[in-house]
């Protein structure tokens, strides 16, 4: 491998000369600049990275784990890989700012947690951005050893964070529902024990009461985020449920757009025309399902890659600047309009 000390004779300039050079210094004139720069492309000369980390106190590198904290519940996300676009959106801004990104994935161990923040610190990275597959609380009971922010979680410490805004999207939603002329609704929704879940039922029924409709009018369930036997038979009796109701909704909103795959494959049992006898909305915006059922799900995007660029914007601020106070950055997502709920041609609703 060539040395600095190759360049240096290439270009029959200084060591010092070519440092400047690879510091991007302005105080080198161009003509020898470009000398300098066609004798490091000649001998294909790559800088040791250690040994300038250790002059500038900076390493180049930063860091980011998906996963969870607790493994007790985790389970693998079935609407996408949540990850991918967060890591996408963060990367593209990392590159940008001449930043390389590291990343490890862990499953839930908080031993592996704690040993990969130790790693990362070993490897003198300058930040790292934690990323979990769910909108959800983290608890890491250590202090971290650089700058750190949170995506797609928040702890009770005020870590900067990024989340997206469940409550705002889902106000949106019922919004277009009221908007379009339904005067009885309804919304079967995450459980409670998701963060997720709680802001959604809460926007759902703030709607409700704005547009003033009667309580007999908006109707709530508890369905499930994940597939499996037990919980499609928790949707079947949420479903059943709140069609047998006195006042049965006429437009109806579900948690995830998994959900509303299998609501949809229900009311076809029942003779119900989506889009006609009864609108539907799902949430997450997985195009796997939402272009592939008919008719296709209208439903709202989780703001990942925005939430990506979001998180590494915040965390290159923290870097440059020093801590950043106590903080949740809230990303609304958007209304994607399609014809289940009753809309003839598709078309985009901006958050």
């Amino acid at each position: 491998m060539a040395t600095i000390h190759d360049v240096a004779r290439l270009a029959k300039v200084s060591i010092k000369t070519v440092s400047r050079v690879l510091n991007g210094e302005d105080t080198v004139r161009p003509s020898t600049r470009s000398i300098v720069e066609q004798a490091i492309r000649e001998l294909e000369y790559t800088p040791h990275v250690g040994a300038r980390s250790m002059r500038s106190k900076r390493s180049g590198l930063v860091a980011m784990i998906t996963g969870e904290i607790s493994s007790a519940d985790w389970v693998p996300y079935k609407g996408g890989l949540t990850a991918i676009p967060i890591i996408h959106g963060a990367q593209q801004t990392f590159r940008t700012a001449g930043k390389t990104l590291l990343i490890a994935a862990t499953h839930g161990d908080p031993d592996d947690v704690a040993e990969l923040f130790r790693t990362f610190h070993a490897h003198r990275v300058e930040g790292l951005v934690f990323s979990t597959g769910y909108h959800r609380e983290v608890a890491f009971g250590f202090d971290f050893p650089f700058p750190t922010v949170l995506v797609n979680c928040f702890d009770r410490t005020g870590t900067p964070a990024i989340v997206p805004d469940d409550e705002l999207a889902q106000r949106k939603v019922v919004e277009d529902m009221v908007r379009a002329g339904h005067r009885s609704i309804g919304m079967i929704g995450l459980p409670a024990a998701i963060v997720a879940g709680r802001l959604r039922r809460k926007a759902f029924l703030e709607v409700a009461t704005d547009a003033g409709l009667p309580k007999s009018a908006v109707h709530f369930a508890e369905g499930s985020r994940i597939d499996g036997e037990r919980e499609t038979s928790v949707l079947t009796s949420a479903i059943s449920e709140i069609l047998e109701a006195s006042n049965p909704p006429t437009a109806l909103c579900f948690g995830n757009d998994l959900m509303a795959m299998r609501a949809i494959q229900e009311f076809d049992r029942m003779g119900l025309k989506i889009g006609r006898d009864i609108a539907v909305w799902g949430y997450d915006n997985d195009l796997a399902i939402c272009e592939s059922v008919l008719p296709r799900l209208s439903t709202v995007s989780l703001p990942y890659y925005e939430m990506g660029v979001a998180a590494a914007d915040m965390l290159m601020s923290v870097i440059g600047s020093g801590p950043a106070p106590a903080s949740r950055t809230r990303i609304c997502g958007e209304l994607v309009v399609r014809e289940s709920s009753g809309i003839t041609r598709p078309r985009l609703v901006s958050s």
